[in-house]
């Protein structure tokens, strides 16, 4: 992972401050993944790390710095993984498959990922990183708007619309079940039932199954 110096108090030079650094932001993204907000605490994370809490501050200010930081390297993550998602769309007739198989990639992203749950949990409790999360949604949500309107007679406001309201409930999924003990098994129900909620909303649009 690449931690840009402008987001760090100090930045590292000799390579065992670079080693501690990323044991300190690898630590941040367990923490946040097992405990949430609650429990992210530079106390609880210098245990976890094995080091002084002083070490922490001398490279990130406060746990909201890290807690960012993490939240950018998910959405980078998941953006990598969802990178061919726009081509996909343009070659396939079928917009309800294409759709229904990218929205469990990126269920099973969010969820399996240590990092993107980490951040989906700070995301929850920090008004910053929300926002962070409103844009890139926002952003996607643009591409898939694009996408839609390719197969539908509809205005751009519309498209918008239906692409936001596909995309946010698939997050309001995953944000249902990030700080609670729901397990894969009924997370698989869950969406399940969501696919049929999706089907019956695309096939009303035109936008069912082929």
């Amino acid at each position: 992972m690449t931690i840009a110096s402008t987001k760090m108090r100090s930045s590292p030079q000799q390579q065992r401050a670079k080693i501690t650094v990323e044991r300190i932001v690898s630590a941040a993204e367990s923490l946040l993944a097992e405990e949430g907000w609650p429990g992210f605490t530079t106390n609880a994370l210098a245990k976890r790390v094995g080091c002084p809490v002083a070490t922490i501050y001398r490279y990130f200010p406060d746990k909201h710095r890290l807690a960012r930081i993490v939240a950018e390297s998910a959405i980078a993550e998941w953006n990598s993984e969802l990178a061919d998602f726009e081509q996909a769309f343009r070659s396939s007739d079928d917009f309800f498959y294409t759709w229904s198989t990218y929205s469990e990639i990126f269920l099973g992203l969010l969820r399996k990922s240590p990092r993107t749950m980490a951040a989906r949990r700070a995301m929850l409790a920090v008004p910053e990183l929300r926002a962070l999360d409103r844009e890139d949604t926002r952003q996607i949500a643009l591409k898939l708007s694009e996408l839609v309107k390719l197969r539908i007679d509809v205005t751009a406001e519309r498209s918008l619309a239906i692409a936001s309201t596909l995309i946010e409930s698939i997050l309001d999924l995953v944000d249902r079940t990030a700080d609670s003990d729901i397990d894969d098994n009924e997370a698989r129900a869950l969406f399940s039932e969501l696919r049929l909620m999706h089907h019956s909303y695309l096939s009303a649009l035109g936008l069912g199954p082929k």
